[in-house]
């Protein structure tokens, strides 16, 4: 059976973080990670202007959302960018990305994400080949798709009092558990 790992929590928790380490110590480990990081983007006076979606294989990127885009398709008081957004999404997930790596990492199974046409379907496909699988996944995700694949996973809910012992720890479980060294 395949290892995967849900991480989810409440906004602003530190989700990104951990996700971030863990894909740093797959890396170091000599692991090929394909999917793709969503982070904020905040203006010089700190406020959230919006969100880019990164690719993690080819560092390609684009603006996920943002507050002041014209773009008819919103989540909150973002407007999606859905093209954009969803050329990086092809290039993370797309077959030959997932086939040949060895961790699949998504950074997050979202709202905006699931605005993106390829994303479902790509993700689905992704999740069907069996690979380890790190996902960050929005802590009110509804999709019954996308939750009945990912049911019997390894989950971690994170919060403001776990978050550094996660943070500490869990690299090196996961890191194990994938490698087929149960800790």
């Amino acid at each position: 059976m395949r290892y995967t790992l849900v991480i989810t929590g409440r906004p602003g928790v530190g989700k990104s973080t951990l996700f971030n380490k863990i894909v740093e110590a797959l890396r170091s480990s000599g692991l090929a990670v394909a999917g793709f990081v969503t982070f904020e983007e905040r203006d010089s006076t700190g406020l959230r202007v919006g969100f880019k979606i990164l690719d993690l294989k080819t560092r390609s990127w684009a603006w996920l959302a943002r507050r002041d885009s014209p773009s008819p398709v919103r989540v909150g008081s973002y407007g999606v960018f859905v093209e954009e957004a969803n050329k990086v999404v092809e290039m993370a997930l797309n077959k030959d990305a997932v086939v040949n790596s060895d961790v699949i990492c998504v950074d997050e199974v979202g709202p905006m994400e699931l605005k993106l046409p390829s994303f479902k379907p790509l993700l689905i496909s992704a999740l069907k080949l069996g690979k380890p699988t790190i996902l960050v996944v929005h802590y009110r995700l509804s999709d019954p798709d996308i939750l009945r694949l990912i049911d019997k996973s390894e989950r971690v809910t994170l919060t403001l009092e776990n978050r550094d012992e996660l943070n500490r720890v869990l690299p090196g479980v996961v890191l194990e558990k994938i490698r087929g060294k149960r800790p």
